[in-house]
């Protein structure tokens, strides 16, 4: 079925994400930019950008969100680039709240790009 496999693969692809980022760091002179997403115990920091994808289901961006968090991202960037973009923010801005208070706390969920974000 298309679910378990479709969620060990989102889980897999943010797992893998985080292990790259954080073994290429390593040894390497670092950008500007790098230095400013790298924590002071010297640990690279994760944001993941999210785009609509028309096969992504409301279940899925759940799942995604949670893998996110779980896997060490710091932030998911949420690209205003459709019409669906306020409705994908405010489903990720939902289920980081469901974090609050847990280990691993919920990350930030940013917008990039135009649109009025959740105010409408």
């Amino acid at each position: 079925g298309r679910g378990r496999s479709h969620r060990f693969g989102i889980n897999h692809v943010v797992a893998s994400a985080a292990r790259s980022s954080r073994s290429g760091a390593a040894g390497k002179e670092r950008s500007k930019l790098g230095q400013k997403l790298s924590k002071k115990s010297g640990a690279v920091s994760m944001l993941v950008e999210y785009r609509r994808d028309p096969m992504l289901i409301a279940h899925d961006l759940s799942e995604l969100s949670a893998a996110c968090r779980e896997n060490g991202a710091v932030g998911i960037v949420v690209s205003f680039d459709d019409e669906h973009a306020a409705e994908d923010l405010a489903s990720l801005v939902r289920e980081q709240r469901l974090a609050k208070g847990c280990f691993p706390g919920p990350c930030a969920v940013l917008q990039r790009g135009g649109g009025s974000g959740l105010g409408g």
